[in-house]
């Protein structure tokens, strides 16, 4: 559709005025359309006499009639040589019509053609070549009335003023199409009314006592609708026990005028009792007399029985209601937990008598204060965050928090807080609080002896397990001391009995016993986490493959082994003896765990920066109770000897030493599945070079000062002894403070070697930051037998430092001395 301009304000050009005689014709037209108009009872009805006059009192081509829906416009007719839009809608902004009725005006256009604005080829087609519209309706508009004229066509200027005073007959028309229309639909509602709401109708005659009454009325009664019904008959079917009421409202009625409404009982012939509902009003003579009383009636027993049944179902919940709330006094009362009622920040609003039983404070007198005021200073927090949370939650939030007892002590409570609903209707209302501390000391005194006693137990089994341990140790030192000190012990009587010639055997034996001792104090390292590990690139598949027979023989004929080796796996940077270690020991586990055998399936796999370790039996698997410590030191399942409890420990502590990850996964009867996580190695792994031979000891570092620090004499004597040997001149001190005395005074010194575990209050490592303090850029070797971050507390050692950890040879001691000293 085109868009209007803003106002039509255009004339018509008159192509000659109507004669005389025709314009006396168009008016009587209009006389004669204003009295058909007032008598049209249908739409269709008006807009047939509008099309008709329009065109006989403009002599018009084509008539338009336009009924307004909301904001468009309906054309309901129109007369052209080409109807443009019968029966269309548009909107009221887009067609003259719908100008017309939003301003109100009537539109006059002389020429479409000459208004740009306007659909020219449409009008063209219907050879439309000027218009009027005149709206109808004041002071809203909800029709148009327009007419078109064709080129050549004579136009009268008088026709715009002629519709309009028809627009004005049939303004009036419409409004009386409506007015009828309503009244008809208040008719049909009413007769509908009364069918179906069974309203009997009736009328008693004042003056003759002559009762006149429908059908339904009589039905209401529990009368035949067919036979007579007197008003006597009426009074006498009233409940005796009513009628002085029925009596009493009818003269109230008559002597105010007021309407006569009532409900009472009445009994039908058949001996059934009904409730009548009567609603009427009275009627008065000229002279004021009360001439007669007409109105309704309705069966309303349903409605009765109802109500009475509503009735006795609220005393029933009201009864129900004091039973509960006499029930929840006596639970309020006689309770043993602590209730209360609270704001949402904790000020008590009302308290049970628990409280006085329990903590000795009186319910009245604890009003006002706060819940988490009567907690001790370290429980108040507890309490105030937990009714932070419920302001925020909005459901039950629990704690634990100790209170105040009036005479001196605590009581510890576990408390349950929720949001009371509020009263219905009553949205405004402070929101409240219902706050249950149930006394558990009792309980939590009994927890803290069960857990004491389990610690004294576990304590119990460490210290059985430490003795099986130190048993071992004992037994296994004193085989390997034997064997040192009887090989020293021969060699000394064959150098007393001058048998010098191979003497190197009782050196080897007892050099060999020397290496075995030193692998037994790695193992205890591995158990305490602190073990010296040597990282290498490492494949894990070529470690695993190369340990398969060992595995095989291990598991035994009864168990079968699975390898799920991924071949594209990426190589770690581990101890390869430690993972061998830890692979051993976990099929060691694996089988103990299948006594009837069963299967163990090894698999490896990339996992982001990390290697994957499998192992995973078919065994009994563990408990939850198990599971939970199983990395716990000395804690074994086993038989009384045999197992001390460290085999996962020290996986653990190799794994996390390594910069991995280690988890297990079981379940009753389902088998134990033990993941090992290693970071990845992303250089390929190099060749290792062959060991390189040994070389006999020369001087390293001739003329240099070395400082030695030791508190045991005969490790400090030996390395005394290698440094001479090395041509070094070596200075003594057994402490950290005679090091420092020597450190101040004025001898040269190129090294200070220290053990790091030195009594007097300074160990190693503070002895050489003080000594750098004294003597900037110092060389310093530790000497330590813990692993280097347990030696030195995990702290980063400084350029032109080194750890050698014990037990070391002596060309390890020579070569270190001589990298320092280059």
């Amino acid at each position: 559709m085109h868009t209007l301009p803003h106002r039509f304000d255009a004339r018509l050009v008159p192509g000659g005025a109507f004669p005389e005689a025709e314009q006396d014709a168009a008016w009587m037209a209009l006389l004669a359309a204003s009295e058909r108009l007032a008598a049209a009872r249908s739409l269709d009805a008006i807009i047939a006499i509008l099309r008709e006059t329009a065109r006989q009192i403009t002599g018009a081509m084509g008539i338009a009639v336009v009924i307004r829906e909301g904001d468009h416009c309906f054309y309901a007719a129109e007369d052209a040589a080409l109807p443009l839009w019968a029966g269309q809608r548009f909107a009221a902004d887009s067609c003259i019509s719908g100008w017309s009725m939003v301003h109100r005006q009537t539109v006059q256009i002389a020429d479409v053609t000459g208004d740009p604005r306007l659909p020219h080829a449409l009008y063209a087609a219907a050879r439309v070549h000027a218009l009027v519209m005149v709206p109808i309706g004041v002071p809203e508009p909800f029709a148009a009335l327009g007419a078109y004229w064709q080129r050549g066509q004579r136009v009268d200027p008088g026709a715009a003023r002629r519709l309009e005073a028809l627009a004005r007959s049939a303004a009036l028309a419409f409004e009386n199409l409506r007015l009828l229309q309503a009244a008809q639909h208040s008719d049909r509602l009413q007769r509908m009314a009364v069918a179906a709401g069974r309203l009997g109708v009736w009328t008693l005659d004042l003056q003759s006592g002559e009762l006149a009454s429908s059908a339904t009325c009589r039905e209401n009664f529990g009368r035949d609708p067919a036979a007579d019904f007197s008003y006597a008959a009426l009074r006498e079917a009233i409940h005796p026990e009513d009628r002085p009421r029925v009596e009493a409202a009818i003269a109230e009625s008559l002597r105010a005028g007021s309407d006569y409404d009532i409900e009472y009982r009445v009994l039908t012939p058949g001996g059934e009792t009904r409730w009548i509902g009567i609603r009427g009003q009275p009627a008065y003579a000229a002279d004021g007399a009360a001439v007669s009383l007409s109105g309704v009636s309705i069966d309303i027993t349903a409605r009765r029985q109802l109500e009475a049944q509503r009735e006795a179902l609220a005393r029933r919940l009201e009864s129900r209601a004091q039973a509960t709330t006499a029930e929840r006094d006596n639970l309020w009362n006689a309770s043993e937990d602590l209730l209360a009622i609270t704001r949402p920040d904790g000020t008590l609003l009302r308290c049970s008598p628990g409280w006085e039983r329990l903590l000795g404070l009186a319910p009245a007198a604890l009003q006002g204060a706060g819940l988490a005021g009567l907690a001790l200073a370290e429980d108040a927090p507890v309490l105030e965050a937990a009714l932070a949370r419920l302001r925020t939650e909005h459901q039950p939030v629990r704690c634990e928090a100790r209170l105040a007892h009036a005479e001196g002590g605590s009581r510890r409570f576990a408390w349950t807080l929720v949001t009371l609903p509020g009263a219905p209707g009553d949205e405004a209302a402070e929101p409240q609080r219902f706050a249950v501390g149930r006394d558990v000391t009792a309980e939590h005194t009994a927890a803290e002896t069960r857990r004491h006693l389990e610690e004294q137990l576990r304590q119990s089994q460490k210290m059985e397990a430490v003795g099986q341990l130190t048993g071992g140790l004992a037994h296994d030192f004193n085989n390997l001391l034997t064997g040192i000190s009887g090989n020293l012990e021969l060699l000394a009587l064959r150098v007393e009995q001058g048998q010098v010639d191979n003497l190197g055997r009782y050196l080897d034996r007892a050099r060999t016993a020397a290496t075995r001792a030193a692998a037994l104090t790695h193992r205890l390292l591995a158990f305490s986490r602190r073990q010296t590990l040597d990282p290498r690139p490492t494949e894990v598949n070529r470690l695993v493959t190369d340990m398969a027979d060992l595995l095989c023989n291990t598991a035994g004929p009864a168990i079968s082994l699975d390898w799920r080796l991924d071949p594209a796996l990426r190589p770690v940077l581990v101890d390869p003896s430690q993972l061998e270690n830890a692979l051993l020991n976990l099929c060691i586990n694996a089988r103990d765990a299948m006594p009837e055998g069963g299967q163990i399936a090894i698999a490896t796999c990339n996992a982001g920066e990390a290697v994957v370790l499998e192992v995973a039996d078919t065994g009994s698997g563990m408990t939850p109770e198990v599971l939970a410590r199983a990395f716990d030191p000395f804690f074994t399942t086993k038989p009384l000897g045999q197992g001390t409890g460290l085999g996962l420990s020290m996986i653990y502590g190799f794994v996390r030493q390594s910069g991995g990850d280690i988890r297990i996964t079981s379940s009753p009867g389902q088998g134990t599945t033990v993941r090992l996580e290693l970071p990845c190695h992303h250089p390929a792994p190099p060749s290792l070079p062959p060991p390189a031979p040994q070389e006999p000891l020369h001087q390293t570092a001739p003329g240099r000062t070395i400082l030695v620090v030791d508190d045991e004499a005969v490790v400090r004597g030996m390395v005394v002894e290698v440094l001479q040997e090395q041509g070094c001149r070596p200075l003594e001190a057994e402490d950290g403070a005679s090091a420092l005395e020597i450190l101040r005074g004025p001898a040269g010194i190129d090294l200070l070697l220290t053990d790091v575990g030195l009594p007097g209050g300074m160990n190693g490592r503070q002895l050489a930051d003080a000594a750098r303090q004294l003597r900037p850029g110092l060389k310093v070797l530790f000497i330590t037998g813990y692993a280097e971050n347990a030696a030195l507390d995990g702290s980063q050692i400084e350029p032109g430092m080194e750890v050698l950890t014990k037990p070391f040879s002596v060309e390890r001691l020579a070569g270190r001395v001589q990298a320092l000293l280059v």
